[in-house]
């Protein structure tokens, strides 16, 4: 004879479900066997919750940066240079509108994106590479 043990658990309206059968004569031999048996099912059924869910695994670097949050030096003076170009539009038009109010606000946007050019195009202020800086400097 067996005995069949099951654990549940309702995830996102799903139910989750995970079952164990053992012999009795095992049981009844082994009283130790119950705890054992009971950390299996809670195991398969935290496997069993994470494959329904199947959350996104992501590569991380050693400092700490997954891979889509990389961004080339490149790639970061092309998206300052495209805010730059638009920030200038934008109080470019404010001016027109004659929304003098936001005028100094948008120009200033403008200028710091525009340093955030010169930058980004110079090798002044590059930040070092070496994830051990980073992590003496949290410190």
């Amino acid at each position: 004879m067996t005995t069949t043990f099951r654990c549940s658990l309702d995830v996102d309206g799903e139910r989750v479900t995970v079952y164990k059968q053992v012999d009795r004569v095992l049981l009844t031999g082994h009283p130790e066997l119950r705890d054992r048996v009971e950390h299996e099912l809670r195991f398969d059924l935290a496997r069993g919750i994470v494959e329904k869910l199947a959350p996104e695994v992501e590569e991380v670097s050693e400092d700490g940066r997954t891979s889509e949050e990389r961004v080339s030096r490149e790639g970061a003076l092309r998206l300052a240079r495209a805010q730059a170009k638009a920030l200038a539009r934008l109080a470019e038009r404010l001016e027109e509108a004659g929304e003098n109010y936001a005028l100094r606000d948008a120009w200033q946007a403008r200028d710091a994106a525009l340093a955030l050019v010169a930058k980004l195009e110079g090798d002044g202020g590059r930040l070092p590479t070496d994830p051990r800086f980073w992590s003496a400097r949290r410190l």
